[in-house]
């Protein structure tokens, strides 16, 4: 119940969807993977704002809350789901997919996609310049 997707769901009444920011203690008691993807050292730009930390800790997680009822029609639960945006770049590639296709330009994909935790970059399919995705 101290899961803020859970206790507006059962509020409503209704199927609540949205993002999360969660902490590193959130992570590791989900899974120690997930605690593991969302680490990263930040590298600090010239127009980013100052960090107590070089190390990023927390995730975005794009979540859903929906109740559970038997067959009787009680409540008897809620289910709640969610996947780790961090570093998810399968996340990123199916978004791009999904608003450019295919589509090419002068012999280059078109588009691409990118994820903000606040202003922390923490996924991407742009290229840099070796070629590979940040």
């Amino acid at each position: 119940m101290h899961d803020q997707f859970i206790a507006k769901a059962i509020q409503t009444n209704k199927f609540i969807t949205g993002t999360d920011i969660v902490s590193d203690e959130y992570l590791k008691n989900e899974s120690p993977d997930l605690l593991k993807q969302a680490t990263f050292e930040v590298v600090p730009t010239p127009k980013a704002k100052p960090r107590k930390s070089n190390i990023e800790t927390s995730g975005m997680i794009l979540k859903a809350a929906i109740l559970i009822f038997n067959e009787k029609g009680k409540f008897i639960g809620v289910f709640l789901g969610g996947i780790l945006l961090n570093r998810n770049f399968d996340f990123v590639d199916k978004v791009k997919e999904i608003i450019y296709g295919y589509e090419k330009y002068k012999g280059m994909e078109g588009g691409t996609s990118t994820i903000f935790q606040n202003d922390l970059l923490i996924s991407t399919n742009v290229k840099n310049q070796d070629g590979n995705s940040n």
